[in-house]
């Protein structure tokens, strides 16, 4: 978790005695000084690369000067470069660190196709530091590797002490063997969860420590698959210590214990606070006769107006009093800040805290306080949520990937004299295809020489398809603002003179539910009508803009997950020139849709209809399902690319006989 969120204080009482066999203490654990390169199977030796060994190791051990409880990390690998391609994946290794954490020791080398090892010198290790994502990087160059080599690395840390861990095991190269454990000693108990067909852990107990373990043989590799996601997708290892049985036998670290703590986390303000807000909130005359909604709208846009996020794990930009002096905070000083105003407003509300669907979807049967990465506030009475550390978004929207996910939404309630936080597994819906709007009304005329259209053009975007463009726009230069909007406009023709441009609720601060983004804009073009002798071809499907064609040859792997649902619908009118008509109208007929247990959930309608010399395009094209199993990839498949067929349409028009 990020600095943000891992606010808890987890003191956690620990009683045992010190290790004194801890093997990263005693720098024990080495490579196999010399050895003979692998044998690859013959199924691996056309990949790019293949990583023969993948192991990684967590000792807990307590301290034999304090007896604090310390964690040492081990991580080694082997990877063996078939291609050119490999050379250039894996000629630069990159070993994530964060602040705080000491090197134990590091070793690297290569072993050449003929057996020359290669040690590398470790002056030659370079640090890279993020500051803004708190973590750096060891990075050091493999000279001299071929088609061939073998890259070997290992190294041990000593980190800062954590109770929740996750590792990845599966990568765009297949894994010949990766190796899991834990250690720790007797009175610690630990959990695991395996994920995407990961093996499960197995444990192993003596009279003074744990050891938990697994072992995966041949993962396959796993490619980037259009519309899916990659890395919630790979085989991983969730883990969290869960008992000490020094302390009793109660679960630690349960979704009821993060309630808490987030609930004291966020509403426990010291008086310094606990004045500032107030003043600042009597200031803003809030009147009674306002709606909850419109509450809600009114501090949401003073706060996002005049206040910014600086998502940096400093004390003070999570103190009320600092960020309204200064007009900034990190992301849980602008959820408190959002919390005690919202409380002050006697709004019911509740915090919400989730995951990125698309690195890693909230499992809420697996208690680790991992998934709990971002802040939302949910308002029950209105059932729509508020991103507090998200100035583009506005009340009913909030950033998609953390929507259609499961999430822990913490009620403020009573307990004698007490407030605490409780706490409740819930899912976040998310907005639904017809929230989420892109949708076109478009007049086409010929010129008299029909060399020419002209068309006249109304877009108009909602929820998530606006959401991309509606916040920034009134930040851009006049110039600029120019630009985007042709772009925009443009997707119908790209060599079109645009004659004129009207832009609605171009304003920052408006939420694209209520105040839909619209265009508005005339232009002429060549390039839609061709002459084939006595005949005029009208590319009428290029007027949409250019459609995403899915064509997968390769069995599909994953299921299928959008971003956001949506919707698209086009008016297309088209003037007939007077003397002319089109001899291919059923080209315009498409009807491709899929049903899951009843319920249209994907489909691509289109139809006509001729009034006299005006021909009416109808298309309906809708995205009602976020996520579905790989086998309704084909059907969706489909639905994609009736839209690419239908951009590929063209109009015959013939001189009347």
């Amino acid at each position: 978790m990020k600095g943000s969120i891992l606010f808890f204080f987890l003191i956690i009482p620990f009683v045992a005695s010190a290790q004194e066999d801890s093997y990263f203490a005693k720098a024990a654990y080495n490579w196999e000084e010399q050895r003979d390169r692998v044998e690859l199977p013959t199924e691996f030796q056309d990949e790019a690369a293949v990583i023969v060994k993948n192991f990684t190791s967590n000792e807990y051990a307590y301290s034999p000067e304090t007896f604090d409880l310390e964690l040492f990390t081990l991580t080694h690998k082997i990877i063996r470069i078939n291609t050119e391609s490999g050379i250039n994946r894996y000629n630069k290794i990159y070993l994530p660190f964060s602040d705080g954490d000491e090197l134990a020791g590091l070793k690297a080398r290569s072993i050449s196709p003929d057996g020359t090892i290669k040690i590398i010198d470790n002056d030659d290790i370079k640090e890279l530091n993020d500051e803004q994502e708190e973590q750096g990087f060891r990075i050091f160059a493999v000279d001299g590797v071929e088609v061939g080599t073998e890259v070997e690395y290992f190294y041990t840390e000593k980190v800062g002490v954590r109770y929740f861990g996750r590792e990845y095991f599966q990568s765009k190269v297949p894994t010949l063997k990766a190796e899991f454990e834990l250690i720790c000693p007797d009175n610690l108990e630990f959990s695991f969860k395996s994920y995407n067909g990961f093996p499960e852990v197995e444990e192993e107990y003596d009279s003074t420590q744990r050891i938990y373990s697994v072992t995966a043989l041949n993962v396959p590799k796993l490619q980037n698959e259009a519309y899916s996601f990659y890395n919630s997708n790979r085989q991983r290892l969730d883990f969290k210590l869960s008992y000490n049985k020094s302390t009793g036998n109660s679960r630690l670290l349960t979704w009821a214990d993060a309630s808490k703590r987030i609930h004291e986390s966020i509403y426990s303000l010291d008086i310094d606070e606990l004045n500032a807000v107030q003043n600042f909130y009597d200031g803003q005359k809030l009147k009674n006769k306002l709606s909850d909604t419109e509450k809600i709208r009114e501090i949401e846009n003073l706060i996002k107006t005049e206040f910014g996020v600086r998502d940096l794990p400093v004390s003070d930009y999570s103190n009320i009093k600092f960020i309204l002096e200064n007009k900034f905070g990190n992301e849980r000083g602008m959820a408190k800040l959002f919390a005690a105003l919202f409380k002050l407003a006697r709004l019911e509300h509740q915090l919400v805290l989730t995951s990125d669907r698309t690195s890693v979807r909230f499992d809420p049967s697996f208690d680790s306080w991992n998934y709990l990465a971002k802040y939302f506030i949910y308002f029950p009475k209105l059932d729509q949520y508020l991103a507090p550390n998200n100035s583009e978004y506005r009340l009913g929207m909030i950033p998609f990937q953390y929507t259609n996910n499961e999430g822990l939404f913490i009620s403020e309630v009573a307990i004698g004299e007490e407030l605490t936080g409780v706490g409740e597994l819930k899912f976040i819906e998310p907005l639904g295809y017809d929230e989420s709007v892109d949708n076109m009304n478009v007049s086409v005329q010929f010129s008299d020489s029909f060399d020419k259209t002209m068309l006249d053009i109304e877009r108009v975007m909602t929820g998530y398809n606006a959401i991309f463009i509606q916040p920034y726009y009134s930040f851009l230069t006049k110039d600029k603002q120019q630009e985007v909007i042709e772009n925009y406009m443009r997707l119908s023709a790209g060599d079109a003179k645009i004659d004129q441009i009207e832009v609605e609720n171009g304003d920052w601060n408006l939420s694209p539910l209520k105040s839909p983004f619209k265009i508005r804009s005339k232009m002429e073009t060549s390039t839609l009508i061709e002459r084939a002798g006595p005949k005029y071809l009208l590319k009428v499907g290029e007027v949409i803009g250019p459609q995403t064609e899915l064509y997968q040859d390769e069995e599909r792997n994953l299921p299928v997950e959008n971003d956001y649902n949506r919707k698209y619908d086009r008016k297309i009118s088209i003037e007939i020139p007077t003397g002319y008509t089109v001899k291919n109208l059923d080209k315009l007929k498409f009807d491709v849709s899929h049903e899951i247990d009843g319920d249209e959930v994907f489909n691509f309608t289109s139809t006509y209809e001729l009034k006299g010399n005006e021909l009416l395009i109808n298309i309906d094209e809708n995205y009602k399902r976020i996520a579905c199993s790989k086998e309704c990839f084909e059907p969706f498949r489909k639905v994609i690319n009736a839209a690419a067929d239908f951009n590929k349409v063209i109009l015959v028009m013939e001189k009347e006989k």
